[in-house]
């Protein structure tokens, strides 16, 4: 959940990246979704709601095991 926050001073010497992966960095903002066709693109869309519905619940776990 360091993506809310901050990441720890002991992990300063790491390159990190903005999203999950350099993957995701690069396919953020991109218009690779232009490639795919009608059935991947159902395919991708379905996956994608569920990573979200995933994220979101664990978003909201931390959250209620953090005071405050």
């Amino acid at each position: 959940m360091w993506l809310f926050t901050a990441i720890p001073a002991t992990y300063a010497d790491i390159v990190w990246t903005k999203g999950y992966s350099i993957e995701n960095d690069i396919y953020a903002g991109s218009t690779l979704e232009k490639l795919l066709d009608k059935n991947e693109q159902d395919d991708f869309n379905k996956v994608l709601d569920s990573v979200i519905e995933w994220f979101a619940f664990e978003v909201e776990q931390c959250g209620q095991r953090t005071p405050g």
